[in-house]
């Protein structure tokens, strides 16, 4: 197939039908020219419903101008003010629900993906392999923007040319993602989750400067494995020191351009979709799996929040609760919740006695394993209602703790 102008996208936008979904990939399989296209004439997008997996801090571009609407699963600052306008419709699903979801509407999605170069009749989806494969599966017609700076993993998932409707040449940097720096607190945590971590164990972490700082400290470790839906640039130490000796498999890589000449060159590295890297047979099928996840807060029950602060939703239930639910399912294998203790420079605590109504719970109480802060462990598997309380209690910030247990005590003698 011969490669378009850029151009075509528009062309393509126009021509696609009125009652289709346009499907916009998320991360770095992100069509920049085609959400250039939309930027430089909003029209293009005027009645039009979007939709697609981008994530906050990483797909920064919206768009859903006026007249515009889209179904999505991350609430994203560049989101706030459609949502706010009820432009925007969030769907709390987590990843293998949206996997589902969008196979499902596949028949009625354009979509716009940014490929690797055609090779031997096939092109790549590059370093995002999540969601792009459910709604090629699921029949939607394809438009690729080629670019030819995109990474190419070895192991990365490919799609024959002729399954596309339109290919253009768009060549554009991709994506980069910076971790950021750590502080104290959240280098305090990473040691803590760190020491937990056994040699031969399968770990899984995603984006946060917790997790970040977690996979720095890897390097030192022995015959590890990585299973999760996303790696960053901070595992590079661990992966060029030898200790993810077993492998790695994820459905998205962010970084930097470095970053991407690493992991494009390893065949040790195997993207799968969301449908595999979440999917709960799959993890359950996995010894040792050691699971980290970040929070906002977390109440004496165990509940957990990890979407809304201050009553905003500024993220999306994403997939919190698989990994949970996988790791404490995983023989030997141990389920993280990692937070500081405390939010707004130590004013307000992290742990609250019950979640409140500007509050949801992204992961149940029942699903949650052990919760570090930069004040210690608290393993709750197994444990009481009173056990579970007084665990989370001592991890609190030394100023909240009396507070905490005082309103223990009188949410405990109305149970």
């Amino acid at each position: 197939m011969q490669l378009a102008e850029p151009d075509a996208l528009k062309d393509a936008l126009k021509a696609a039908p009125r009652d289709h979904h346009i499907y916009l990939a998320g991360c770095t399989g992100e069509p920049t020219a085609t959400l250039d296209a939309l930027a430089a004439d909003p029209e293009l997008g005027a009645g039009r419903r979007f939709t697609g997996v981008w994530l906050p801090g990483v797909n920064t571009r919206s768009v859903v101008a006026e007249g515009a609407s889209a179904d999505v699963f991350f609430v994203t600052p560049a989101l706030r003010e459609a949502f706010a306008a009820s432009r925007v419709r969030h769907r709390p699903l987590g990843y293998p629900e949206i996997w589902r979801w969008l196979g499902q509407e596949a028949g009625r999605m354009t979509a716009f993906v940014s490929v690797t170069p055609p090779r031997n009749g096939q092109v790549g989806l590059g370093p995002t392999a999540d969601f792009t494969p459910a709604i090629v599966a699921g029949g939607a017609r394809l438009i690729g923007e080629v670019n030819p700076e995109l990474p190419e993993p070895v192991n990365g998932i490919r799609i024959p040319v002729d399954r596309f409707d339109l290919l253009v040449d768009a060549p554009n940097a991709p994506i980069l993602y910076d971790t950021g720096a750590g502080d104290p607190t959240v280098d305090a945590i990473a040691d803590a989750v760190a020491a937990m971590i056994d040699d031969g164990d399968t770990v899984q972490f995603g984006i946060g400067r917790v997790q970040a700082a977690l996979a720095h400290r890897l390097a030192g470790h022995r015959d590890l494995a990585v299973h999760g839906g996303m790696i960053t640039a901070s595992l590079t130490p661990a992966l060029e020191s030898g200790a993810v000796s077993r492998g790695v498999v994820t459905g998205v890589a962010l970084g930097s351009q470095a970053f991407y000449r690493l992991i494009a060159a390893r065949d040790d590295i195997r993207f799968k979709p969301a449908s595999f890297t979440h999917g709960a047979g799959v993890l359950a099928g996995i010894d040792r799996l050691f699971s980290v996840a970040s929070a906002l807060e977390i109440d004496l029950f165990g509940q957990v929040n990890a979407e809304m602060a201050g009553g905003r939703q500024v993220s999306g239930h994403g997939g919190i609760a698989d990994f949970a639910r996988g790791a404490m399912a995983s023989p030997g294998g141990r389920s993280i919740v990692a937070l500081p203790a405390t939010a707004k420079r130590g004013t307000v605590s992290r742990i609250k006695p019950v979640l409140g109504p500007d509050a949801v719970c992204s992961i149940a109480r029942g699903d949650v394993d052990i919760v570090v802060t930069e004040h210690g462990v608290a393993r709750l598997r197994g444990f009481d209602i009173d056990q579970r309380a007084q665990s989370l209690i001592a991890i609190a910030a030394p100023g909240f703790r009396d507070d905490l247990a005082d309103q223990w005590s009188r949410m405990r003698a109305r149970l």
